[in-house]
């Protein structure tokens, strides 16, 4: 579980893949459309499953702490969604979080961007979202939920709102983002690991180095009028040596086996396998790519 001040100011729990691929007028079967991408679906035709699976991811995720919950509300003004009764259902379970779920309301329909009718433009959303009741979220932590996340606009016109009428924080936790350049997703992750991995060892090289500086210094300054005594003290001083060298390996190992896992479940993640962590180092890769 991760604490809220954990959690990136955007965080996608995972990737949602469109079912069908279109240019034009033309449309065809997307080979990557998966079961999470599936799930994100019936969550958004209101399918008890479909909420009941990503209340359990998030409940896993996030910490039992006091947050308003807040959603971006549908594009149609005066309908119900799939992720306000998600939220509904996160609510219900922990008592710390604040129901915040309708206190931004569409009061103008916009066309679906999914349906490249929409305006991807954040000024149509912030045109067309009013703030119903500020008081839950004043000075609070907030969590704004949405479903699906492509451009950004209308979480970003959400927060603005949230923000301007006095919440103390605003994080964006979305479930799926929106990918179609899947082959590329996976080399940025190999390509982020192996840039990761050169500054571990960059930074074990230093390290060692730094120890060993340390150890020829110290052991210049020892006196040697003493035979036994100047054995005695380069003996103490090459085993603090060695276990200064050993933590320094063991530290660059767990985090190497740290970046290892987090390489498999961005992997798993963008094939629909796994889910990602807020911690995640490979969250920033993903940030600019559709």
């Amino acid at each position: 579980m991760s604490k809220f001040k954990d959690f990136p100011a955007l965080f996608h729990i995972g990737f949602y893949h469109p079912k069908y691929n279109h240019y034009k007028d033309v449309y065809e079967d997307n080979c990557y459309f998966n079961e999470f991408s599936q799930y994100i679906l019936n969550l958004k035709n209101g399918d008890i499953n479909a909420i009941i699976y990503f209340k359990n991811i998030l409940s896993n995720l996030m910490e039992d702490e006091e947050i308003a919950i807040v959603t971006v509300p549908p594009h149609r003004a005066g309908e119900s969604s799939g992720i306000q009764k998600l939220a509904s259902c996160l609510v219900q379970d922990n008592k710390k979080y604040i129901d915040a779920i309708r206190c931004l309301e569409r009061f103008k329909t916009v066309p679906k961007s999914s349906q490249n009718l929409g305006s991807r433009n954040e000024h149509a959303h912030l045109d067309s979202i009013r703030m119903s009741n500020s008081s839950s979220i004043e000075d609070k932590n907030v969590i704004l939920l949405d479903d699906v996340i492509t451009t950004g606009s209308s979480t970003n016109a959400c927060r603005k709102i949230i923000s301007k009428r006095g919440a103390k924080e605003v994080k964006i936790v979305c479930l799926g983002k929106t990918i179609r350049q899947v082959e590329y997703a996976h080399r940025l992750v190999e390509e982020k690991f192996q840039e990761e991995l050169q500054i571990l060892d960059f930074e074990h090289h230093t390290k060692t180095e730094e120890i060993e500086m340390i150890f020829d210094f110290e052991r210049s300054n020892i006196e040697q009028d003493d035979e036994d005594r100047w054995l005695e003290e380069i003996y103490n001083l090459e085993s603090s040596m060695r276990c200064d060298l050993d933590n320094i390996s063991d530290c660059i190992g767990f985090v190497e086996n740290n970046l290892c896992e987090y390489a498999e479940e961005a992997h798993k993640a963008l094939d629909g396998e796994d889910y990602l962590t807020p911690i995640s180092p490979f969250l920033k890769a993903f940030t600019d790519l559709e």
